[in-house]
């Protein structure tokens, strides 16, 4: 959805929905389930403060702000570097340029931030209060280490 000159995501509305199936599939199988998992697209993420509120909608990873941010972190960290880190194709949308269109445009937000959850990770704290970030996902973001599961202090 477009909120002002953004692209966002409607997370909200996405857990009612998300919600609703669940209530449906309760309806049919009942006590046959036995667990629930969410798996989604990467990149994007949700930011929570320590009292768990959402600070902001959060942007889609088509938003035009990370125009020209590769370009930016490649002044701060070399291309190659990041990728010695990271092992990640290079799209404008990851969430290491997504992070620094945030920094570029908002600071203040990111210092209030506590927690960044990636999108399925959102939905898992959403049914019962995770904060983790899964792996599979997580790679998507280009702050990652694929070999020491570390996130990398360039991003």
């Amino acid at each position: 959805m477009y909120l002002g000159d953004s692209l966002r995501w409607d997370v909200v509305r996405l857990w009612a929905e998300i919600q609703n199936g669940l209530g449906l599939a309760a309806k049919k199988y009942g006590k046959s389930i036995v667990s629930v998992g969410a798996d989604t697209w990467g990149v994007d993420y949700v930011l929570l403060t320590g009292c768990d509120e959402m600070l902001g909608q959060p942007y889609a990873y088509r938003d035009a702000r990370t125009n020209g941010m590769m370009e930016k972190a490649f002044k701060k960290v070399p291309r190659s570097k990041i990728f010695a880190q990271t092992g990640l194709q290079f799209m404008q949308f990851n969430t290491l340029f997504q992070l620094l269109a945030h920094q570029q445009e908002c600071p203040g937000l990111l210092e209030a931030t506590d927690c960044l959850l990636f999108m399925p990770d959102f939905v898992h704290w959403a049914l019962c209060g995770s904060r983790v970030a899964e792996f599979t996902i997580a790679s998507t973001s280009q702050c990652l280490h694929p070999l020491t599961r570390n996130w990398r202090p360039a991003c």
